[in-house]
């Protein structure tokens, strides 16, 4: 990664070091909307009790409560160790936490029945989204899904709040959906509402 990317994810992280309160407080909203969410990968088969997933920017840990409740076991894993500390707290130790990137994991190929990240992609430059995807697909036995932006722009306030995350949101409701469906040929958009979907791909 060159210099300037670097400093642009380190910029990230301080900025959400600083805000994991924040997501902390809405916690168990989120959990209810993933709970809610996860039925369309229950009824793709991509989901099932006992899968082992992995989730990739797993934040403050709402997204893995909700697996846990649908009989997974969850690995998550961020970068911001103030996120985890919150995920481990509220979550407890049915789940696993780990501090990292995707790139970075030392995880064996093929690890995971089911491997996800929520609104992590539109957080990333192009190339950096396409190794998202390509570490994803390496590490998943099957499947490989994305819970992020897609459709109609959200309201003013959640794009104020993406431009105060520096993030690429509105590159990515430009081209997300054609980058994704190119990286992992064969894959689906399931559209949840008009402002987000999973990108679910399967080689199953």
């Amino acid at each position: 990664m060159d210099k300037s990317k670097e400093g642009q994810r380190k910029a990230r992280i301080r900025l959400f070091r600083r805000i994991a309160w924040g997501y902390g407080l809405f916690f168990q909203w989120q959990k209810k909307g993933f709970m809610r969410d996860l039925q369309l990968l229950e009824d793709r088969g991509a989901l099932f009790p006992g899968a082992r997933v992995l989730d990739l920017g797993c934040g403050t840990g709402a997204l893995a409560a909700a697996l846990l409740e649908k009989g997974c076991q969850v690995v998550g894993v961020d970068p911001v160790e103030e996120m985890l500390q919150i995920a481990r707290k509220k979550v407890g130790k049915e789940a696993i936490f780990l501090r990292g990137y995707g790139e970075g994991l030392v995880f064996p190929d093929h690890s995971f029945d089911l491997v996800l990240a929520s609104h992590v992609a539109h957080g990333l430059g192009s190339k950096e989204r396409r190794s998202l995807y390509r570490r994803m697909e390496q590490l998943s036995k099957g499947y490989v899904a994305l819970l992020d932006f897609h459709g109609k722009k959200g309201n003013l306030l959640l794009r104020l709040a993406e431009a105060v995350e520096d993030s690429y949101y509105e590159e990515f409701l430009a081209v997300g959906k054609e980058e994704f469906l190119e990286a992992l040929p064969g894959g689906e958009i399931l559209p949840l509402g008009e402002t987000s979907a999973w990108f679910l791909a399967s080689w199953k």
